[in-house]
C-alpha cells in the first residue's frame, strides 16, 4: 500500500516539474527568469526526484522477492537520496516557510507529512545496506 503512495507522490512531483501549467514549473520558470543561476534548484530537484523513481526498484524487489541488482552500488544511492532530499525540496521550503507565517502550526504539520511520508523509503534501503542477503523476504 505505501508503495502505491509512494508512487503516487513521486509521479506527481515529476508531473509537477516537467508540465509547463504546474505551478511547480512556472514557480521555478519565473525564479530562473529573474536569477539564471537559481536553475540549479530545479536540477536539484529534478535529482531528487528520479532518485526517489529509482527507489522503486528496492520497493518493487520487495513485494515480489526478487533479487535486487547492483546491491554495492545501493549505499551510495542512499547517501545521494539524503543529499538530495535535503537540499532538491526549494518549492517545498518555500511552501512551508510561508505555512510558519500565516499559522506555525501549519507550517509544522506540513513539515511533518512532509518528512514521514519518505521514512518507509529510507528503512527499505537501510534495511538493503544492513542485510547481507541479496533477497529481501518480505514478512507475512
Amino acid at each position: 500500500m505505501f508503495f502505491l503512495i509512494f508512487a503516487t507522490i513521486v509521479l506527481d512531483d515529476l508531473a509537477s516539474l516537467t508540465i509547463a501549467d504546474s505551478k511547480m514549473f512556472g514557480f521555478y520558470a519565473t525564479l530562473f527568469a529573474f536569477h539564471p543561476l537559481s536553475l540549479i534548484w530545479y536540477v536539484l530537484n529534478i535529482i531528487q526526484v528520479l532518485l526517489n523513481i529509482l527507489i522503486f526498484i528496492p520497493f518493487i524487489c520487495y513485494i515480489y522477492g526478487k533479487r535486487l541488482p547492483f546491491r554495492t552500488l545501493w549505499p551510495w544511492i542512499l547517501i545521494a537520496k539524503v543529499f538530495f532530499d535535503i537540499s532538491g525540496h526549494h518549492y517545498s521550503f518555500l511552501e512551508y516557510k510561508s505555512l510558519f507565517y500565516v499559522k506555525p502550526v501549519f507550517g509544522l504539520a506540513g513539515v511533518l507529512a512532509h518528512v514521514l511520508i519518505w521514512i518507509p523509503s529510507y528503512s527499505t534501503l537501510l534495511n538493503l545496506i544492513r542485510h547481507r542477503s541479496l533477497h529481501f523476504k518480505p514478512s507475512h
